[in-house]
């Protein structure tokens, strides 16, 4: 990736995923969606046991900065699970092997 900016990794993320879902491509937009989460939920805090305060907001609290290597671990993440999940399978050549394949190539355009 040429830009180091997390949040130019977000807006290309999202701008992707709004193409795949006009151009009504269903396994990108899977696989966009599910980096979106991972990285939202990497992002989150731990909440604490106990909350003293009380009202609207009183448990809102600033999300963890992830830097643009933190997002693309993330990534990487998601395409050795596709691997394993193939490794697992024997790698047979069905339906199923060849979408985590084609997730594959999907995720490593984000690298």
């Amino acid at each position: 990736m040429l830009n180091d900016n997390p949040q130019d990794f977000i807006v290309r993320l999202r701008s992707d995923l709004l193409k795949a879902r006009k151009a009504r491509d269903q396994l990108t937009t899977t696989t966009l969606q599910a980096v979106l989460s991972a990285i939202d939920n990497a992002g989150a805090v731990p909440v604490p046991e106990k909350i003293t305060t009380i009202g609207t907001g009183s448990t809102e609290a600033v999300r963890r900065e992830l830097s643009i290597q933190d997002m693309q671990e993330l990534v990487k993440h998601e395409i050795t699970e596709a691997q394993y999940a193939i490794k697992k399978l024997g790698n047979i050549e069905n339906s199923y092997v060849n979408e985590l394949n084609k997730r594959i190539v999907i995720l490593e355009a984000y690298l």
